[in-house]
């Protein structure tokens, strides 16, 4: 006989850190526009206060661009700082902002 499941543990945001960086790439590709020989990459980790950590990526296309991707990321904590970890509740409470 299975056991029920456990009880769903509400998590909370502590904090984000984001961290920029320009990965080369093994092998240059290239496009009709450009050669790409480096990947902007913003790593994102979120901290809940239970401890919980989460980490996620975003690839920014060009350097520019990914650090305007990590401020965004960063001016958001703001916002969500304390609210649940609830992925669409925090992505309608964004996008009413």
């Amino acid at each position: 006989m299975s056991s029920p499941l456990p009880a769903p543990v509400s998590l909370q945001v502590e904090s984000v850190r984001t961290t920029v960086l320009d990965v080369p790439l093994r092998y240059v590709l290239g496009t009709s526009a450009a050669v790409v020989s480096r990947a902007p990459i913003v790593l994102v980790d979120i901290v809940t206060k239970e401890g919980a950590i989460g980490h996620a990526y975003v690839f920014g296309y060009r350097a520019t661009a990914a650090r305007a991707i990590a401020l965004l990321i960063d001016d958001a904590i703001a916002l969500v700082a304390g609210r649940a970890v609830e992925p669409r509740a925090l992505g309608a409470f964004i996008a009413r902002r």
